[in-house]
């Protein structure tokens, strides 16, 4: 039961994370359309792409940790199914 409250609380920052990158996409998408010049947020862009980058790897992380959950629980001895 711990891995599993630990596999939530995970999942939740990655969520967080997530929403905080599609707020800075949200940011440039705003800033692009209203005309800045692509090279003046060149930095805002790099950033965000950097930091969303860095957000699916750790989400990748919390998956494979839930792989191994699930793994680990079909193998443990336990009672008859």
């Amino acid at each position: 039961m711990a891995a599993a409250a630990e596999f939530a609380d995970a999942l939740e920052h990655d969520r967080a994370e997530l929403r905080k990158s599609g707020s800075k996409l949200e940011e440039i998408v705003h800033l692009l359309n209203t005309g800045t010049d692509p090279a003046s947020i060149r930095n805002i862009i790099e950033s965000a792409v950097d930091e969303f980058r860095l957000t699916l790897a750790k989400g990748k992380e919390t998956l494979d940790g839930l792989k191994e959950l699930f793994a680990t629980a079909e193998v443990a001895p336990g009672p008859e199914r």
